[in-house]
């Protein structure tokens, strides 16, 4: 039978998991949304490049802006598939971490060294798996970088037809 003591330490040691847990939830939040916005410049960039391509005879911007478009989208789909992977493993490991909840849970109860390690190894486990969910993600927001920096690039070395430099805004 279990005392007030025993399960007042089961509760405090289940506590660490619950913890991480909810860390993996605030950032799954973030990254779903990334991944969302991704998702949306994607399909946004597929609609408008099959606008351009649809017409007879594009102009000069409407080429560059296909090339612009052919360029950058193996890039976005790169990053939406490492925010897919972040996403993923951060579900891994919030499976991973709700487990070491049940083997801590167990290893009080029966007051096993073996399953106590058990649980500790599933425990890092999961941090583990979500510091790397972490990392994906660091990679894929160096990597958005560089799609921005090409279209700003190219739409700023952009001269009208009569190769006059563009307009400055007025004020």
């Amino acid at each position: 039978m279990l005392t007030v003591t025993t399960v007042t330490q089961l509760i405090q040691f289940i506590i660490a998991p619950v913890v991480m847990i909810s860390t993996c939830g605030l950032i799954l939040n973030g990254i779903v949304q990334q991944y969302g916005a991704v998702d949306e410049r994607l399909r946004g960039m597929m609609r408008e490049r099959l606008t351009l391509v649809s017409r007879m005879e594009p102009n000069s911007f409407e080429i560059e802006r296909i090339t612009q478009i052919d360029t950058q989208v193996p890039i976005i789909v790169h990053r939406h598939k490492q925010l897919h992977n972040a996403i993923m493993l951060l579900y891994i490991a919030i499976v991973i971490l709700v487990s070491s909840m049940f083997v801590i849970a167990i290893s009080i109860g029966l007051d096993n060294a073996l399953i106590s390690s058990a649980a500790l190894a599933l425990f890092m486990l999961g941090t583990a798996v979500m510091l790397v969910a972490v990392i994906v993600t660091i990679f894929e927001v160096r990597q958005s970088l560089r799609a921005l920096y090409y279209e700003v690039d190219r739409v700023i070395n952009l001269h009208s037809h009569d190769d006059r430099p563009p307009s400055s805004p007025q004020a």
